[in-house]
């Protein structure tokens, strides 16, 4: 099941293993956890806020996405 941050949604306190977020246009994700095989795609307009990235999890920043104070584990 994946989960798609759109225009609007705050998301807060998400962990994402063996799963993905997608953060489009006005979407804001705050204090993400991407666990084993968990990834997020921030599109343009979108924003992610203190993600923590651990073992196996990924982050994809498209051109005019914005990630902020983010953690690589």
């Amino acid at each position: 099941m994946a989960f798609t941050i759109s225009s609007g949604v705050i998301s807060n306190g998400v962990l994402v293993t063996a799963d993905q977020m997608t953060i489009t246009d006005g979407g804001i994700a705050n204090n993400t956890t991407l666990d084993f095989a968990g990834s997020m795609y921030i599109s343009s307009g979108g924003t992610a806020n203190d993600t923590t990235v651990n073992a196996n999890g990924s982050m994809f920043i498209y051109s005019g996405g914005t990630a902020n104070s983010n953690t690589v584990n």
